[in-house]
């Protein structure tokens, strides 16, 4: 399935003109202080890979790993950051931080449930892929997480 990553605030810290909450461009992140993920994180490796395509240099001045200490530090306005929804939806919830679509490219990423081939497939590694799969679609179908294309079982 793939996911939307998307811009966060502070509620009162919205940094662009446009109105709170509204599609944001990548190209105009780059004049705000985001706080990502270190370089070696995948989420930053493919937040870097779409401003590299499209000629932005984003302006990320602090790098940490800790998602809960990068939403506090967006939740008090000391940055901004680009998370996938699910990431936040607690704090989005209790209106500690807003959320807005990026655009101009829409920024996706893929998300995978994989088992090694070198494996034997049993009933105990496939109870596991079914419960996962379960709680992933009553997330989506919750809003909780937002995705395309939820997953399928497959009899393999």
């Amino acid at each position: 399935m793939t996911e939307d990553l998307f811009f966060f605030a502070a509620p009162d810290d919205w940094p662009f003109p446009s109105a709170v909450g509204s599609a944001v461009r990548l190209g105009d992140l780059a004049h705000v202080d985001l706080v990502l993920p270190s370089r070696h994180h995948g989420l930053r490796t493919m937040i870097d890979r779409y401003a590299r395509s499209q000629g932005v240099r984003l302006n990320v001045t602090t790098e940490m790993d800790a998602l809960s200490q990068i939403k506090a530090m967006v939740a008090r306005g000391s940055g901004y950051t680009i998370l996938a929804p699910a990431a936040a939806i607690d704090f989005v919830d209790r209106g500690e931080v807003i959320m807005a679509p990026i655009v101009a490219p829409r920024m996706t990423r893929p998300v995978y449930l994989v088992r090694t081939p070198a494996k034997p497939v049993t009933i105990a590694s496939r109870e596991p892929e079914r419960i996962t799969v379960e709680v992933i679609r009553d997330l989506i179908a919750r809003g909780i997480w937002r995705a395309e294309d939820p997953p399928e079982m497959t009899g393999t």
